[in-house]
């Protein structure tokens, strides 16, 4: 697929391994029957490869803070983040159904807070969005409070719960 039906200048480049950080997808890829799906993080966009049509679909989603730098308002980069967004999972179900786990850090005064939350890929034209499914949505630090997606089994998420060791199935919200 790569060169023939996607090429690789259509993406932004990477910037080096030590700036990408660890146990998060900013480029990871998903199928689903006769789907694959690839999420860009470096370029912001949902990349989808239809195996049954041969068809190409790319949206471009709403601009993240990466992990790997932060600008101000003269597109100097900041020396130390103080806040930033960082996709932490990503599911397609074999509906073609989108979603994703995000993390937001801010330090803006001590401590550090995180908040983290499940989001639905609303995918509209060329563009997506990101939009947040209640009740998955609040403080990094509440036991027992949405934690991060894992994957999927098809039909159902796959996802993990601040302070707990397992993982939990349940039906995709819409």
């Amino acid at each position: 697929m790569v060169n023939s039906t996607l090429e690789r200048t259509t993406f932004e480049p990477w910037p080096p391994p030590a700036f990408s950080g660890h146990d998060f997808p900013d480029l990871t890829m998903r199928c689903a029957r006769k789907l694959l799906g690839i999420y860009e993080g470096a370029s912001d966009e949902w990349v989808e490869y239809n195996l049954s049509t041969n068809r190409l679909s790319r949206w471009k989603l709403p601009k993240q803070d990466h992990p790997w730098a932060e600008y101000d308002n003269h597109g100097e980069v900041l020396p130390i983040p103080y806040r930033r967004t960082r996709i932490s999972g990503v599911a397609m179900l074999d509906s073609g159904d989108v979603y994703a786990s995000f993390l937001r850090l801010v330090k803006d005064s001590p401590p550090m807070k995180m908040q983290v939350g499940l989001y639905r890929l609303k995918k509209t034209g060329d563009h997506g969005d990101w939009i947040a499914v209640p009740g998955t949505l609040g403080p990094n630090d509440q036991p027992g409070a949405f934690g991060r997606l894992n994957g999927t089994d098809g039909v159902h998420l796959v996802y993990s719960r601040v302070g707990e060791h397992a993982w939990f199935f349940s039906s995709a919200p819409k």
